[in-house]
């Protein structure tokens, strides 16, 4: 168990330390993992609700201020999404990552999340939330009728399970209102 213990502090330790191009590469990677295992919607005979993965990052990486190289892997997630679901027109899932992330990038620098512990849990709920609003609206005028709301809300509601659990990797290490390498 202590061995764990220190792998993890030894973990958190580099992480702080990383710089902003390095957080930002771990949590592509970490998004295209989640994006390929969701290809497969069946596993040992459910079928789950994926969640967005894009969209923790672009929330993630939205606390960061507007950088261009997060937009652009936002968008280049954006079309790989596009390409998998089959009925998406192509460019919606780039859309829906840039509108996520430019709420979460005027939000955080809008309101001083290191004071406000409610701020940082509100923020996220947020911007989620807007996405999926946004998936909704985008979906029920592209099929013509509304879309059940349903599959929808559990969508959400794994993606914001999910965020709990991976947040800390999108972190880009510097404020909103700081200029950093990352451009």
């Amino acid at each position: 168990m202590s061995d764990r213990l220190v792998l993890l502090s030894g973990l958190v330790k580099w992480w702080r330390k990383a710089s902003p191009d390095i957080r930002l590469l771990v949590g592509t990677v970490l998004v295209a993992i989640i994006g390929i295992a969701g290809l497969t919607p069946n596993y040992f005979g459910f079928t789950l609700s994926w969640p967005f993965a894009a969209l923790i990052a672009a929330t993630g990486w939205g606390a960061g201020g507007l950088a261009a190289r997060p937009m652009i892997l936002l968008i280049l997630f954006g079309f790989a999404q596009d390409v998998s679901m089959i009925f998406a027109p192509l460019g919606v899932f780039a859309l829906l990552n840039l509108a996520v992330f430019g709420v979460s990038a005027a939000l955080y620098q809008m309101f001083d999340t290191e004071r406000s512990g409610s701020a940082a849990i509100v923020i996220p709920v947020s911007c989620l939330l807007v996405g999926f609003v946004l998936l909704w609206v985008i979906a029920s005028l592209t099929n013509g009728n509304a879309v059940r709301l349903e599959p929808v809300f559990l969508s959400f509601l794994s993606t914001m399970a999910l965020y709990v659990l991976i947040a800390p990797v999108f972190d880009l290490g510097r404020r909103p209102d700081e200029r950093g390498q990352l451009s």
